[in-house]
């Protein structure tokens, strides 16, 4: 009996340890995967199906989704357009294109805003979002089209000892990740992540 007693003593001791431990130093949130890493096939066509399938129920429960795709790139151009029309698909119903980012209220459910990249994450300050989308009072989700060709290895240490990650040490420690899983160098592969609650990262590797 003493040693049962003595056991869950010591069992105390550790897990009050880790909580303060946890108290102390902060919980480092880390994103989920939604899509494992894949092969890239031609077009971009199965990246569109792929990741309008993942996202299909918060197509379903948002009013709103806020896109982030470079101006410049019409690769990602042409692939956010090819989401909605897979989630067109999915829904059996339309999907409202905003036709001005600024001005919002007539846009009917689900109303797709496509933005900067910088506007459609909340990782860092981002101004559009607090001022534009949230007076609104709908519910929102963000979807990021990225590019990537590596890694910031310089960057990858301090990344990892941040408690919230910022946009750049989400792709650094995601593509990182990844890595291991992109096994032949002559395939070009994607992949998503989620980070917190409601902010969703595409990442596709260069051509």
């Amino acid at each position: 009996m003493k040693k049962i007693i003595a056991m869950l003593s010591l069992a105390s001791l550790i897990i009050m340890g880790a909580m303060i431990y946890l108290v102390k130093k902060g919980v480092s949130l880390r994103a989920d995967t939604l899509i494992k890493p894949s092969e890239i096939s031609t077009n971009d066509t199965n990246v569109s199906h792929a990741v309008a399938y993942r996202l299909f129920p918060d197509f379903q429960s948002h009013d709103m989704i806020i896109v982030g795709v470079p101006e410049e790139d019409s690769r990602l151009q042409v692939l956010a357009e090819q989401i909605a029309i897979e989630a067109e698909k999915l829904l059996g119903q339309p999907i409202h294109r905003a036709a001005d980012k600024m001005h919002l209220q007539d846009c009917g459910k689900l109303c797709w805003v496509k933005v900067k990249p910088e506007e459609a994450q909340e990782l860092e300050k981002n101004s559009y979002i607090p001022s534009v989308i949230q007076p609104l009072g709908r519910t929102y989700f963000t979807l990021n089209l990225l590019e990537f060709s590596g890694y910031d290895a310089e960057a990858l240490s301090a990344c990892e000892q941040e408690k919230r990650l910022d946009l750049k040490c989400l792709v650094t420690l995601s593509v990182k990740q990844a890595e291991r899983k992109m096994k032949d160098p002559n395939k070009r592969y994607f992949f998503m992540k989620k980070y917190e609650d409601r902010g969703n990262y595409l990442l596709l590797q260069k051509n």
